[in-house]
């Protein structure tokens, strides 16, 4: 089995976007309740999911 290293070093450049991105939204934004998430949607409007955690 290969392992495609384009594949993966682009997996991490959005994986560090998205950590970046909500360490921002975080600072800003209201609390989650323990065991949930909050989901953000959409790019002009943003629509924010609170989602349990099983």
């Amino acid at each position: 089995m290969a392992i495609r290293l384009p594949r993966i070093i682009q997996a991490k450049q959005i994986l560090r976007r998205s950590t970046s991105t909500s360490n921002a939204a975080i600072s800003g934004s209201v609390d989650v309740p323990k065991g949930y998430l909050a989901i953000y949607v959409g790019e002009s409007e943003r629509k924010r999911f609170v989602i349990p955690i099983a």
